[in-house]
Formats: C-alpha cells, sequence, structure tokens
C-alpha cells in the first residue's frame, strides 16, 4: 500500500492531467474551422475561461476578427491579444469592475459596423464578471443579494432565476441588444444539467421562467431584499432574442472522463459514480465516505480502485470563516476519515477557484484531520476550512487553469 503522502501525489497528478485534456483551445478551433473568413468578426468573449477560449479563436479566425472584447476574472488573462481588449472584473460576487465591464459590452454592441457577424465565447463565471443594472438598482443592492444567494444552499439553476431578473444583460438581454447581427456561441459549460441557458445566467438565450412570481424562492431561501428590487424581481417581460447558434465545446462530462483515463494510466482502475452530482456538500460527504469504504472492503490484498464524481455541490453557509465547498468537503471527509488507512479524497474546482480564495480546493486522508491539532471542528462550524486545509497542508493550489467544467472530486482506495 501507498503512504499518504505518495496517495496525495497521485492524487494531485491526475487532477493535472485531467484538466490538460479539458482546455478548450482545440475545441474552440474546431469550431471554427468552416467560419467564413470573408465575413468581419467581432468577439465577445464573457468568464474564466474567456481569455484561453478567446485565444484560440484569434489564432483559428486571424485576419477574420476584426476586433473584441474580453471579460475574465481577476487573474485570469494571461496577456494582451491584440486587436482584443481585455477587461478583468470580480468573482464570485461583482463590484464596480463587473459595472465597468458591463458598460464595455454595451459600447461594443454600439460600435458594431452593419457587416460584423459576432462570435461569443461563454463559460462559467459570467454572471458575477460583466453586469449592467437596470435603473433605479444600485450596486450595494445586488451585491448584498447575490451573497446571501452563494450561501443560501440554492442551486445554480434557482440562483440564476433571480439573477435574470435584475441584469439588462442577462436572460437573453445580451443577444437583443445585439440584433440584427447574426451571432453564434460557444459554450464552455460548468452547468450539471447541460442547460446552455444557465452558462453565465444565459445572456443569449430566454429567461425560461419569464412571467412566473419568484415569492415563492424568495421565501424558500428567506431572502432578505431591498424594496427597490421588488420591481424588477416581480417583472414578466421577456427579452426578444432572435436565431441564436449554438455548440457546446466542454463539459463536466468530459473532465470525469479524463479522470477516468488518467487514474488508470497512474494504476488505480476506475469508475464514475456520477457527473452531475448537486448533493449539498454535508450529504456528500457521507455519500462519499461510504462509497469508499464500501468499495475497500471488497478490494483484494494490495488492490487499488479510483472513484470519480463531477458536478457542482451546494453549500449553506451559517460562518464567517473562509473557504469554498470543495475545501469545506475535504475537511468533512477529513473528519469521517480518523482511522481510516488506504483512502485519500480530492475536490477542486477545475477552474482553480475555489469560493473567494485562491484554492482551487482540498486533500483528505487518515492523516489530515490529526494533523489540525484540535482546530477541526471550531473550522467545520465556522466554514473556515481554507487555514484549517492550510494549516494540514491539504491546500490545492493551481491558479487559473485556463478550463471551467464544474468541480471534480477523486476518490483514491487501497487495501493492505
Amino acid at each position: 500500500m501507498n503512504s499518504p503522502a505518495e496517495r496525495k501525489a497521485e492524487a494531485l497528478a491526475i487532477l493535472r492531467e485531467a484538466l490538460a485534456q479539458v482546455q478548450p483551445q482545440k475545441r474552440v478551433s474546431e469550431a471554427l474551422a468552416d467560419w467564413p473568413r470573408d465575413v468581419p468578426c467581432s468577439l465577445l468573449a464573457i468568464g474564466k475561461a474567456a481569455w484561453t477560449m478567446a485565444e484560440a479563436a484569434r489564432e483559428t479566425l486571424g485576419d477574420g476578427l476584426r476586433e473584441g472584447l474580453v471579460i475574465t476574472k481577476h487573474g485570469h488573462s494571461r496577456g494582451p491579444l491584440p486587436p482584443l481588449t481585455i477587461i478583468e472584473a470580480s468573482h464570485p460576487v461583482l463590484d464596480e469592475t463587473s459595472l465597468t465591464a458591463g458598460h464595455a459590452i454595451l459600447e461594443f454592441a454600439r460600435r458594431l459596423k452593419p457587416d460584423s457577424r459576432v462570435l461569443i465565447l461563454l463559460s462559467g463565471g459570467g454572471s458575477a464578471l460583466a453586469e449592467v443594472l437596470p435603473e433605479g438598482v444600485t450596486l450595494k443592492q445586488v451585491q448584498h443579494l447575490n451573497e446571501q444567494l452563494l450561501c443560501s444552499g440554492a442551486p445554480i439553476e434557482e440562483l440564476n432565476r433571480i439573477r435574470r431578473r435584475i441584469s439588462r444583460l442577462k436572460g437573453g438581454k445580451l443577444a437583443a441588444l445585439l440584433r440584427p447581427h447574426p451571432i453564434e456561441v460557444l459554450i464552455l459549460s460548468d452547468i450539471v444539467n447541460g442547460d446552455p441557458r444557465d452558462v453565465a445566467s444565459g445572456p443569449v438565450f430566454a429567461d425560461p421562467f419569464a412571467g412566473q412570481s419568484l415569492m415563492p424562492l424568495i421565501r424558500k431561501y428567506q431572502l432578505k431584499l431591498d424594496p427597490a428590487l421588488l420591481p424588477n424581481l416581480s417583472s414578466t417581460e421577456a427579452s426578444e432574442c432572435g436565431p441564436v447558434r449554438w455548440q457546446l465545446v466542454g463539459s463536466g462530462e468530459e473532465l470525469c472522463e479524463a479522470a477516468r483515463a488518467a487514474s488508470e494510466r497512474h494504476g488505480y482502475p476506475a469508475h464514475i459514480v456520477s457527473a452531475a452530482v448537486t448533493d449539498s456538500v454535508s450529504s456528500l460527504a457521507k455519500r462519499l465516505i461510504k462509497a469508499c469504504e464500501e468499495t475497500q472492503k471488497g478490494l483484494a490484498s494490495n488492490e487499488r480502485q479510483a472513484l470519480i464524481f463531477g458536478g457542482e455541490p451546494t453549500v449553506e453557509v451559517s460562518g464567517s470563516g473562509m473557504g469554498g465547498r470543495n475545501q469545506h468537503l475535504a475537511l468533512l471527509c477529513a473528519q469521517k476519515l480518523q482511522g481510516q488507512t488506504g483512502i485519500t479524497i480530492l475536490a477542486a474546482g477545475s477552474d482553480g477557484t475555489d469560493g473567494p480564495t485562491d484554492a482551487a480546493g482540498g486533500l483528505a486522508d487518515e492523516t489530515t484531520w490529526t494533523r489540525l491539532e484540535g482546530s477541526g471542528e471550531a473550522a467545520i462550524t465556522n466554514f473556515d476550512a481554507y487555514p484549517a486545509l492550510a494549516k494540514a497542508g491539504s491546500l490545492i493550489v493551481t491558479g487559473p487553469t485556463g478550463t471551467n467544467v464544474n468541480d471534480l472530486i477523486i476518490a483514491l482506495i487501497e487495501r493492505e
């Protein structure tokens, strides 16, 4: 049996190899292979993977690319991409930089020449990275609402139902701004259900819930609303988007398959348990440990197995600590792995960030909880996984990865 340190190194290597296989450049280039070079292209890229997607489009289209705007998270740009303008903005909670990016989009739409064809590159994170607020709504009001939503435990589909109503870009409103120009959209999906309308809150797809009351959702998550938001949240207006052609250029399912293949290269026969996890982090931790224990019992001496999960777990935050859902999951697993030899669990965001931190996630094995020297319970209660995992040497820090296709959970299991 390998040592915990050796399994940790293998888990990190599997993560790196899987992420390398889901970089969007190749898929974007393939999708644009037949793009007409005689029609000038104006490019708009929004999301955490916007820079890498835009780089691929620029290399593929060459002189056919007339102009463009790339909006990504702070630290996710890798340098200039002339003739494209790059703006870095805030995520996961929007700020003034997000409004700057939103108004740059309005200017982009205003300046489009009559013969321009628009290429939109969408990836997750766009909901916070670029925004234009409705008249009478302030940044502070929307920030307060978004902070509540992010801590509520609501799945992304329900978050977006609310976000679309207080935006002049989301829910198809961006596509309406760009009419009558032809629009083609390439989507790198970080959505478990695969619905393109939920990537970046669907700026080029009409709101599928337009006309429905949001009050049941507001009551469900006990949201405290500023009265100024009520007219927008009760609006039943739908955007006239017009026809939009789109195609998928990456997903969480592909990340799980890449992790399965990488695990097997490292000598761990692998099984994808689910690529569509939406459990709460607390219930997922129990599910993970149970699956690992049952798998381990079924192994022969010196036999190995890897279990792969992907998706977007939810977390209802009640403490004031620092961390993200993957870090909290790793900490919960560490608590349950006390005395359990032969199991290592990795949980990470594929974009390289987990919550409002510089870590992608965390690791857990039989040694993690002991290294916390009695501080683990308080860290769980206060949702303070980041410093706890840092103390245990179990943080995963990759930096921006260039992609964004959900979270990845890898369990490496051995039996003596």
